[in-house]
C-alpha cells in the first residue's frame, strides 16, 4: 500500500504546516518502483554514451 500525502510548506520559514493522507493506493512494488528506474537508467545511459562519445573524439 502507498499513501498520497499532501504536504502544505511556508515559503518563507519552510516549515511544514500540515500533512494529511488524502488517498491510499494498493500497488505492487514493480509498480511503485518501475518509474524511477526508468529515470534513472535513462540518466545512466545518457551518462555513458557521452563518456564514450568523449573516448572516442
Amino acid at each position: 500500500m502507498v499513501g498520497v500525502l499532501r504536504s502544505t510548506y511556508d515559503r518563507k520559514t519552510g516549515k511544514c504546516l500540515s500533512r494529511e493522507i488524502i488517498e491510499v493506493l494498493d500497488m505492487t512494488d514493480k509498480e511503485f518502483y518501475a518509474p524511477i528506474v526508468e529515470i534513472e537508467a535513462k540518466c545512466i545511459m545518457e551518462k555513458l554514451a557521452k563518456e564514450r562519445k568523449e573516448k572516442n573524439v
